[in-house]
């Protein structure tokens, strides 16, 4: 694996290696005495720790994860020397068992999928206003 061989990875193999950190199951996990209760498509990590493991710089991890969160890739908790980051659109990408069931369910068996979550808000843009709708994707990341 080239994590283990201490060769920078690319932007790529660090949102894959967040992925496949990310819990699948609901669980607590304990890191140096500490309790985190984790819900699935979330992981705690540290900028030191992710650092090490994609041999970079802590400045540019704090970069990519910036850049993942105006994406509205991730959302994250800063706890103590730690960060719990939460993987939006987790369930769409990896479904459990019971979700890749439904999948496998003909379309006209299947319950209609729910529509989106939309935000309207009115921007006042000097003597106008304009309304913005927005969709929002990631109500489950949000607390």
């Amino acid at each position: 694996m080239i994590l283990e061989h201490g060769i920078e990875i690319t932007r790529a193999e660090a949102w894959l290696d967040l992925v496949q950190h990310a819990a699948f199951t609901q669980h607590v996990r304990l890191i140096k005495g500490n309790a985190f209760p984790l819900r699935r498509g979330s992981l705690v990590a540290s900028v030191r720790w992710l650092s090490d493991r994609w041999s970079w710089s802590n400045t540019k991890v704090c970069q990519f994860l910036e850049t993942l969160k105006a994406e509205q890739m991730i959302t994250t908790e800063k706890h103590l020397n730690t960060t719990v980051i939460f993987l939006c659109n987790y369930d769409i990408h990896n479904p459990s068992s019971s979700e890749k069931n439904d999948a496998e369910t003909p379309p006209a068996r299947r319950p209609a999928a729910p529509s989106p979550v939309e935000s309207k808000r009115t921007l006042n843009r000097g003597n106008r206003r304009i309304e913005a709708t927005a969709e929002i994707g990631c109500t489950q990341c949000r607390a």
